[in-house]
């Protein structure tokens, strides 16, 4: 699945944006997130990750903007 960022959307240092679907769009394994420019340059992705225990933790960077991901418990609206 694509999703689209508004053209001339620019995140500052500690910003975030949030992107929702309104359905399931990741599967449990295998699968991962890329950050993509408009010339369709990869600028940021995530390693491929897995949720085997499929509960209320996420993926997210340790510590923000760093390149660490680890799982904790879901942050929505917080740092990640």
């Amino acid at each position: 699945m694509t999703k689209t960022i508004a053209q001339g959307t620019v995140l500052q240092p500690g910003q975030r944006k949030i992107i929702q679907s309104g359905s399931q769009w990741l599967d449990n394994s295998g699968e991962r997130v890329v950050l993509k420019d408009d010339q369709g340059t990869t600028k940021d992705q995530t390693p491929t990750l897995n949720d085997d225990d499929n509960d209320d933790r996420s993926w997210q960077r340790s510590s923000d903007g760093g390149s660490s991901w680890v799982f904790r418990t879901s942050t929505k609206n917080s740092s990640n």
